[in-house]
């Protein structure tokens, strides 16, 4: 079920979003578990994709570009439940995520605000991406062109797709020498080794204590090593599970630590990805308020 506690300040919420999964659920309480099933540039950047919880579910690859570098894009991952039309669902969150949840990856949203797409449609192996006139408001090259490559290596995960035509409101967004884009391997970065993007908790009540505070990576990964410290560095003691989708850890503190919406936490961890790439370090966050559930 979709809750507004999904949108968070952190990459891997959209990619729970995306899946519909409750963020809050212990592993064992979502029954029996698969595989999900990951496209080809999943593999790539990610490898195998994580056990989640029973049903149809795909791992993709989402594509946006580095904000120091328009002429690349960035890999991230991405998790949907079957739906009538994945692939028009998939564009619709990309033209519309919100740069703050990207921000900690290195990446940014080239569409401009109010962005929406009016139509998509696939003849061959060409899709046709037609968005409103707010894109056809961004003059600059690099950006459109960034915006063009976006879609190409998302859209291309789908079968039978080799290229994209982007317009807006039916006028074509040229900026490669065509009508048309055809991805390459060249203009996509390596996402390099996993790091925690993000630490949000979840308080009982207005003052009340914390019950859980979660650590969000940027892609799957095993955590080895795992100790969170608050502001003044006293170790946060406690019972640590997996998050699903094995995106990160949560810790249930032991006592009532002292810790406010704001507060800076230190995060210092190790943890090993799908294709076995490692990353450790000391991370300090601002920790974030989990919202409260809505049905």
């Amino acid at each position: 079920m979709l809750r507004d506690f999904y949108r968070m300040y952190f990459l891997l919420a959209l990619a729970l979003l995306l899946a519909g999964c409750d963020i809050r659920k212990d592993l064992d309480e979502f029954g029996s578990m698969s595989r999900a099933h990951a496209s080809s540039a999943y593999l790539v950047y990610f490898g195998p994709a994580p056990v989640t919880p029973s049903g149809s579910y795909r791992a993709m690859a989402g594509f946006l570009p580095l904000a120091n570098d328009f002429s690349k894009v960035g890999p991230f991952p991405l998790f949907i439940a079957s739906s009538p039309e994945p692939m028009l669902r998939l564009v619709q969150r990309l033209v519309s995520i919100d740069p703050g949840v990207i921000e900690p990856l290195g990446l940014t949203n080239p569409f401009p605000h109010g962005t929406v797409v009016l139509s998509l449609r696939q003849q061959g192996d060409l899709v046709m991406v037609d968005l409103s006139r707010q894109a056809a408001r961004q003059k600059n090259f690099l950006v459109r062109r960034a915006m063009i490559m976006s879609l190409g290596h998302l859209l291309e995960q789908f079968p039978g797709v080799k290229r994209v035509m982007v317009s807006a409101e039916g006028v074509p967004l040229t900026t490669f020498g065509g009508m048309t884009f055809r991805p390459g391997s060249l203009q996509v970065v390596s996402p390099g080794p996993p790091r925690p993007v993000g630490v949000v908790g979840s308080w009982s009540g207005s003052g009340g204590k914390v019950e859980e505070i979660a650590v969000w990576f940027d892609r799957p990964v095993t955590v080895s090593d795992f100790h969170l410290r608050d502001d003044v560095g006293h170790v946060i003691i406690g019972e640590i599970k997996r998050q699903p989708f094995d995106l990160g850890v949560r810790l249930q503190p032991a006592s009532s630590p002292v810790l406010r919406e704001g507060m800076r936490v230190h995060v210092v961890w190790k943890a090993v990805d799908a294709l076995g790439a490692v990353g450790q370090g000391e991370s300090t966050f601002h920790l974030r308020h989990l919202p409260t559930t809505t049905h």
